[in-house]
């Protein structure tokens, strides 16, 4: 890549950008993730111990 273009700064900010929504999402997925499973473990939890499950 020629450093010395005139769009050099739009091409790195584009990837810039790009990588921070990407990693934001990712980073959303995992924190979704883990919230669903503690609510899953949860539920499990409560309809193992003989108490309703639908709340």
């Amino acid at each position: 890549m020629n450093l010395a273009a005139p769009h050099v700064g739009y091409v790195i900010a584009a990837y810039a950008i790009a990588f921070v929504v990407i990693a934001a999402m990712i980073l959303g997925t995992l924190i979704d993730y883990r919230t669903l499973k503690r609510n899953l473990e949860r539920i499990a939890a409560r309809a193992n111990n003989g108490q309703d499950a639908s709340v």
